[in-house]
C-alpha cells in the first residue's frame, strides 16, 4: 500500500549494502581491435549481423591511446562531435551522438582545450584517448563511408 512504501524503502536501503563504487557506470567491449585495422570490409561483415537490439546487441570494440588528429562539433545544434583519428594507415573518422557536453566541458576543464570556430584544440598535440566503438558505415548521397560511432572514451 501506498503508506507503506516509506518503510520499504528505508529497510531495502538498510539492507542492500551497496558500495559507492556500485554506482560507477560500468562498460563491457567485446574485443580489442586497433582503429588501424577497421576497414570497410569489416564494418559490411558487421553490418550482415542486423537487426541489433535486446538478445542481438551490437558488437563493441575497444582501443588504447589513439591520437586524436581533429575534434570538431557539428550538427544544427553543435551537440555531435566529429572526431579524426591518427592511425598507421593514414587516419579515420569518428562521431559521438551521447555525452557531448560532458566531453566538451572535460576537455575544456582537465586539458585545457578551447574551442575556437566549432573545433577542439589541445593544447598537447599529441593528445590520445581511449575508445570504446562500433565501426559503422555513413552513408550520404550513394557515397559511403567508414566512421566509427563512440560509444565512450578515457582520456590519457
Amino acid at each position: 500500500e501506498e503508506n507503506n512504501f516509506e518503510p520499504l524503502r528505508e529497510g531495502l536501503n538498510l539492507k542492500c549494502n551497496l558500495e559507492e563504487e556500485d554506482f560507477v557506470k560500468t562498460y563491457w567491449a567485446d574485443i580489442k581491435f586497433p582503429i588501424s585495422m577497421v576497414t570497410l570490409e569489416v564494418a559490411n561483415n558487421i553490418e550482415r549481423l542486423k537487426p541489433f537490439g535486446n538478445g542481438n546487441e551490437k558488437p563493441v570494440f575497444t582501443d588504447l591511446n589513439v591520437k586524436i588528429k581533429k575534434v570538431f562539433l557539428i550538427g544544427k545544434n553543435k551537440n555531435v562531435l566529429k572526431f579524426e583519428f591518427f592511425t598507421e594507415n593514414g587516419s579515420i573518422e569518428g562521431i559521438m551522438f551521447r555525452n557531448t557536453k560532458d566531453f566538451i566541458e572535460t576537455v575544456k576543464a582537465t586539458l585545457g582545450a578551447e574551442i575556437i570556430n566549432d573545433s577542439v584544440e589541445f593544447k598537447n598535440k599529441n593528445q590520445t584517448i581511449d575508445l570504446m566503438y562500433y565501426p559503422s558505415i555513413n552513408r550520404y548521397m550513394g557515397n559511403q563511408r567508414l566512421q566509427l560511432e563512440i560509444i565512450t572514451y578515457r582520456f590519457r
